[in-house]
């Protein structure tokens, strides 16, 4: 009985440790991207890809790297890849920060129309899964304001 305690008691901490790490990880690279490191969040990334075996983590480091990519002016390579796991399975917050990143795309394309549609989708996949208030779903409706400023529609752009 007590090898057993000490099995689930060793695993427990091992998974809380990979969590940990990894929720380390995924803060380098939103610090990275966010401080225009795009290079060095961009090779993070591809270390971490190259080793991640769960769907979720794969889906966010290609959403971010597509962020970066987009960020960085590699337009056609983001939208290569988002159009690749747009259309893949998975939670609703990982579809906000797609679609997010997909409005972002389109609003650096001047594509105002298609960056309000696929932001404000976004914006609720963000309130059906109850996470608006997270770095995710603040930088879809900063997105979103950039969108209204940029078309003159400047009471939208502060009501959010």
């Amino acid at each position: 009985m007590k090898k057993i305690l000490c099995c689930l008691i060793l695993a427990g901490a091992f998974l809380t440790s990979q969590a940990q790490t990894t929720n380390s990880l995924f803060s380098k690279i939103d610090s990275l991207v966010g401080t225009s490191e795009f290079e060095l969040a961009l090779q993070l990334i591809e270390s971490q890809l190259s080793t991640t075996k769960s769907g979720e983590e794969t889906l966010w480091l290609k959403s971010k790297k597509a962020e970066a990519l987009i960020s960085r002016g590699n337009l056609a390579e983001a939208e290569l890849l988002l159009n690749s796991i747009n259309t893949l399975d998975k939670s609703a917050p990982l579809q906000g920060m797609v679609l997010t990143n997909i409005g972002y795309l389109n609003l650096n394309k001047g594509r105002n129309d298609l960056a309000l549609q696929y932001l404000e989708e976004a914006l609720t996949k963000f309130q059906q899964s109850n996470s608006r208030d997270t770095k995710e779903g603040a930088r879809c409706l900063s997105t979103l304001g950039l969108v209204y400023s940029s078309t003159g529609k400047y009471k939208q752009a502060e009501s959010n």
